[in-house]
């Protein structure tokens, strides 16, 4: 029996930390990296989308998802956040299925997943959380700008009660835009740049 004990204190030691390893987390758009860029917009161009991921880390489990919550937000005016809406390859396939807005405003979102009816999820990396609707104003300055994952309203559910307690917060990889002047305007401050030089290079009319 006293052999038994220690095994099972090994065990409770030295495995649940490598089932606490587990997580699952977030990425914005195509591309992976917290500077790396998800697309290139130009000012006042309409609205676009990046659609969040959701990424398995650590040891794969089945988490047994039965619904989640994300919080997001823009890293600075210029960048207005429209919508969430649900995404091909939705994490949840059941009929009953749902995505819900909770907060909508230009800053920020809050938005929640999950099953309705139908049974919890062992989440695979790939699945979609949510649809991201956003569009750049028309006076918004050149430069990067982000989608982030607010930690203190964003959580997720697990049905699995071994595994309820232990995953750490989820981590994201932002949404990273790169806001750039529309192609017809750079050609135009080129073709001015063209005129400026060939004006100075052409000699004074002979009077």
């Amino acid at each position: 029996m006293k052999l038994l004990a220690i095994l099972v204190g090994f065990f409770v030691l030295f495995m649940a930390p490598l089932r606490a390893s587990a997580a699952l987390q977030f990425r914005f758009g195509p591309s992976a990296g917290s500077d790396a860029i998800d697309a290139s917009v130009a000012p006042g161009s309409g609205p676009h989308f990046l659609d969040l991921t959701f990424i398995e880390v650590g040891s794969p489990v089945n988490e047994m998802l039965g619904f989640y919550d994300v919080g997001l937000l823009r890293s600075q005016p210029g960048l207005t956040l429209l919508r969430a809406e649900r995404p091909d390859n939705f994490v949840f396939t059941d009929a009953g299925a749902y995505l819900q807005t909770f907060v909508q405003a230009p800053d920020r979102l809050l938005v929640g997943g999950g099953i309705g009816s139908g049974p919890p999820v062992n989440v695979m990396t790939g699945a979609k959380a949510a649809r991201v609707y956003y569009t750049i104003d028309p006076s918004t300055a050149p430069g990067v700008y982000r989608i982030t994952i607010d930690p203190i309203t964003t959580a997720f559910n697990y049905l699995d009660p071994n595994c309820s307690m232990c995953y750490p917060p989820p981590a994201s990889d932002d949404g990273v835009i790169l806001v750039t002047p529309e192609p017809s305007g750079l050609a135009l401050v080129a073709l001015g740049g063209v005129l400026a030089i060939r004006r100075r290079r052409t000699p004074p009319a002979l009077e």
